[in-house]
């Protein structure tokens, strides 16, 4: 019985210092993370904002040119930043050395489709207006190449609508 309750209490125990770990690192993202933004594919809004439940479903002009392409599962797109801070791909990670300037953005492959960050999220019934305009994502970047969604931008780089963390 006491074996059974120390399994338990462990158990228990590393899943909450998982779950604070992933939370600390989130939130360390969103304070100091290198914002980047990365073009919105395809740019027909109609199927950008979808559906009756206020979703707006992303696709990423970076993944989309690499669908097709024999990829892992999962991996690293390297990229650069321009001056306006747009992600441009450079090439996929092969392990090597990142020169001055790239950084590392993580990729999964799930469905035949590359995702990015956030595959869409949810918006409030008056922002559909907004999104209409919307060209860039707005993305936190950490050091490891996980980025979180922050907001949505127009094509002159103004903030469209800003996402809360969930």
């Amino acid at each position: 019985m006491l074996k059974n309750n120390i399994i338990i209490l462990t158990g228990t125990a590393l899943f909450l210092i998982v779950i604070n770990y992933s939370f600390f690192r989130r939130e360390a993202t969103l304070a100091s993370g290198d914002v980047i933004l990365l073009d919105l594919a395809p740019r027909d809004v109609r199927s950008l904002v979808q559906g009756p439940d206020n979703s707006m479903q992303l696709s990423y002009t970076i993944a989309f040119r690499q669908e097709g392409r024999d990829l892992p599962a999962d991996g690293f797109f390297v990229i650069a930043k321009d001056s306006n801070s747009e992600a441009q791909f450079v090439r996929i990670f092969d392990g090597g050395a990142l020169s001055s300037g790239e950084k590392l953005l993580r990729y999964r492959r799930r469905g035949g489709r590359i995702r990015l960050a956030a595959p869409s999220f949810h918006y409030n019934q008056g922002d559909a207006a907004l999104l209409e305009r919307a060209r860039f994502g707005e993305l936190r970047l950490d050091s490891s190449g996980d980025a979180i969604l922050t907001g949505i931008r127009d094509e002159k780089y103004g903030s469209l609508l800003e996402i809360k963390a969930q």
